[in-house]
């Protein structure tokens, strides 16, 4: 099986954690971890933004073994969820959707895409 994880990825930012903690995620980011750590292929399918989240995103991802040729790196800032943890509860904050906002798949996109068995969108 493979799957093709498409759509949005953010940081989860925690200020109040250690002087500042960013943990990378998403919906489709985390599937694509998930079906690969189950033994099968996955790619991601997203863009990023050219800053210090947006590497951090792509190394994170690349790290557990999902594909990100179809990870594009674009100018501006990657999508950030402020978080700040109270009494043990996650509590979301401001949200900076970033180069997300523009989200297009192209068709290079589409033609990698389609020799996938499953796909998964949130976008």
């Amino acid at each position: 099986m493979k799957l093709a994880a498409i759509g949005s990825n953010c940081i989860d930012y925690y200020a109040d954690i250690e002087g500042g903690r960013a943990y990378p995620g998403g919906g489709p980011v985390n599937m694509a971890v998930y079906v690969k750590r189950l033994g099968h292929e996955s790619s991601y399918i997203g863009h990023i933004g050219n800053d210090k989240f947006g590497d951090l995103m792509r190394a994170s991802i690349a790290e557990r073994g999902v594909d990100t040729s179809h990870l594009h790196t674009l100018p501006g800032k990657t999508a950030v969820t402020q978080v700040k943890l109270d009494n043990g509860e996650r509590i979301l904050g401001d949200y900076d959707e970033g180069v997300l906002a523009n989200y297009r798949l192209s068709e290079d996109d589409i033609d990698f895409i389609c020799k996938h068995d499953i796909v998964v969108c949130d976008l």
